[in-house]
C-alpha cells in the first residue's frame, strides 16, 4: 500500500456548499520515498462567495482566483483522476475525515463523479490528528506536543510541526500542510513502528471489526483526558456500542429497553459509541500501563464476559439505540441531499461515466437523461459554469434564479451577500493591522456582486 497525503483549502466551512480552492497531494512508497505528485487551484464559481475568514487563513486573494484557468470543474475530475491513479492507497490528512474528506465528497457528487473513492476500490483513510491524540497517551516518545495557553496539548498542525522541529514555513498553505503531515507520520513510524502499525490497521471497517473480535477488552483515548479501557455491546450501524469497564455492569445488565434509552447516548454513561469510518485509535491490553484504572485485569475480563454473553440485554441496547437514534432532516437544496437522496441507480451510475467520456454538446443532451433529478441539476449546473450556450432559455433562467437565491436569499446556503458584508466588517474590525490590498479587492469583489 501507497501513502498518500493531501490537503484542501477551501472557501470556508460548510462541507455540503463550500469547496477546494486549492489542493495538495504526494504519494509515498512504504520507506516514505516520493512517488508522484500535484498542485492545483481553481478560481470562483457562481454563486458561492468565498469566506473572508477562509480567504484570510489560506492566502489567496480574489486576483489569485480570477486569474485561474483551471475550472471547478476541471479540478474535481483531476482530483479523483489523481486518487484513481494511486489506488489503493492510504489516504491521508490532518482532521481530513471530519473536514477534508468531505468537501471532496461533495465536490464528487456535484461533479457526477464516485462519492466513496477514498474508501473503495483498496483505498483506506488515515487522519494525523487522531493518531497524534492517540500517541500522546500511548506512544509519548514518538513526538512531541506543545502545550496551549490554557496547558492543554495542541494537537494543530502548525504547532505539531514547531514541537517537532518539522519544516512548516507556509502553514494553511495545502502543499505545505501535506508535507508537514508527512513528516509527521514518518516520525511516528521511526520512533514507535508497533504504534504505527496498530494504526494502520484502524483505517478500515474490517480491520476494526478483526481487532474487536479479537480483543475482549482494549484500550482507546479519543481525547487527551479521555483514557478508557472498553469491551464491545453492540455492532451498530456505522460502528459500535462499547462498555466502558470502569463502571460494574452489574448496575446496567438488567435494565430494560426504556430505562436504557435514558442513558444509552448520554456522555456521562458507560457506553461509549465507536465510529468505524473516523479511524478510532483502539490498542490491546499491552498499552494498559498508560491508564489508571484501579481496576485488576481479572475484573476488567470478568466484567467483558458478562457484557458478552448476556443477549438479552444486548438485544435492550438495540432497541434503545434504534429509539434514541437521531433522525437528520433532509436539506432542501440538491447539495445537502448528498446522502439523503439515497445511491445513484446503476442506469444513472452508468450515465455519469459516459457524461465524463463525452464532449460539452453531448453532455447538454445527456443531462435530461437522468433519472434522479438530482444528477440533471448538477449535470445542468455544470454544463451552465463551462459552456452555458449550449442550454435552453429555460434551463438558464432556474439556474440564475438558484444563484440569485443563494446570493440574496437564503442566509445558510452557504452565505449570502448580506452575511458576507457582516462578515467582512467584522474581519476588519478585528484585524485593524492587517493588509489592506485583499481586503480592498474583496470589497470590490461584494460591490460587483
Amino acid at each position: 500500500m501507497k501513502f498518500t497525503f493531501f490537503d484542501t483549502e477551501t472557501t470556508g466551512l460548510q462541507t455540503r456548499f463550500d469547496y477546494a480552492l486549492t489542493f495538495s497531494a504526494k504519494t509515498y512508497d512504504q520507506s516514505f520515498t516520493l512517488i508522484d505528485e500535484i498542485n492545483l487551484q481553481t478560481g470562483l464559481k457562481p454563486g458561492l462567495i468565498p469566506s473572508i475568514f477562509a480567504l484570510a487563513t489560506n492566502k489567496l486573494k480574489i486576483t489569485d482566483l480570477r486569474n485561474s484557468n483551471m475550472s471547478y470543474f476541471e479540478m474535481t475530475r483531476e482530483i479523483h483522476n489523481y486518487l484513481m491513479k494511486h489506488t489503493p492507497s492510504y489516504i491521508i490528512g490532518h482532521n481530513s475525515l471530519t473536514f477534508d474528506r468531505e468537501i471532496l465528497r461533495s465536490q464528487f457528487y456535484q461533479c457526477l463523479l464516485p462519492v466513496y473513492i477514498c474508501q473503495t476500490m483498496g483505498n483506506q483513510e488515515a487522519d494525523t490528528l487522531n493518531v497524534a491524540r492517540s500517541s500522546y497517551t500511548f506512544s509519548p516518545t514518538s513526538i512531541k506536543v506543545n502545550m496551549n495557553d490554557k496547558g492543554k496539548p495542541d494537537f494543530r498542525l502548525e504547532s505539531l510541526s514547531s514541537a517537532n522541529q518539522l519544516d512548516h514555513t507556509n502553514a494553511h498553505e495545502a502543499e505545505s500542510d501535506v508535507l508537514a503531515c508527512v513528516g509527521l507520520l514518518h516520525k511516528i513510524k521511526k520512533n514507535d513502528p508497533k504504534f504505527f502499525e496498530n494504526c494502520l490497521q484502524m483505517t478500515s471497517k474490517k480491520g476494526i471489526e478483526q481487532f474487536i473480535n479479537q480483543n475482549l477488552v482494549f484500550c482507546h483515548s479519543p481525547f487527551y483526558d479521555q483514557k478508557l479501557l472498553l469491551t464491545n455491546c453492540l455492532k451498530y450501524g456505522s460502528g459500535y456500542f462499547t462498555f466502558d469497564l470502569k463502571f460494574d455492569p452489574d448496575d446496567y445488565l438488567d435494565l430494560s429497553a426504556k430505562e436504557l434509552t435514558k442513558i444509552v447516548r448520554k456522555k456521562s454513561s458507560p457506553f461509549y459509541f465507536i465510529k468505524n469510518n473516523k479511524m478510532p485509535i483502539l490498542l490491546d491490553l499491552s498499552y494498559i500501563k498508560f491508564i489508571q484504572y484501579d481496576i485488576s485485569e481479572e475484573v476488567l475480563f470478568e466484567r467483558a464476559r458478562k457484557i458478552r454473553a448476556n443477549k438479552s440485554f444486548k438485544d435492550a441496547l438495540q432497541l434503545a439505540a434504534d429509539l434514541t437514534e437521531k433522525d437528520w432532516p433532509e436539506g432542501t437544496t440538491v447539495e445537502e441531499k448528498i446522502f439523503s437522496g439515497g445511491f445513484p441507480e446503476q442506469f444513472d451510475q452508468n450515465l455519469m461515466k459516459v457524461f465524463h467520456n463525452s464532449d460539452w454538446n453531448e453532455r447538454a443532451i445527456i443531462a435530461s437523461q437522468f433519472e434522479d433529478p438530482r444528477f440533471t441539476e448538477l449535470a445542468n449546473r455544470l454544463i451552465f459554469e463551462e459552456n452555458r450556450s449550449l442550454l435552453s432559455a429555460n434551463v438558464i433562467n432556474q439556474v440564475e434564479k438558484d444563484i440569485h437565491n443563494k446570493l440574496h436569499v437564503n442566509d445558510n446556503q452557504p452565505r449570502s451577500l448580506n452575511q458576507a458584508i457582516v462578515d467582512f466588517e467584522t474581519f476588519k474590525e478585528k484585524n485593524p493591522g492587517v493588509d489592506s490590498t485583499p481586503l480592498t479587492q474583496y470589497e470590490q469583489f461584494l460591490k460587483a456582486i
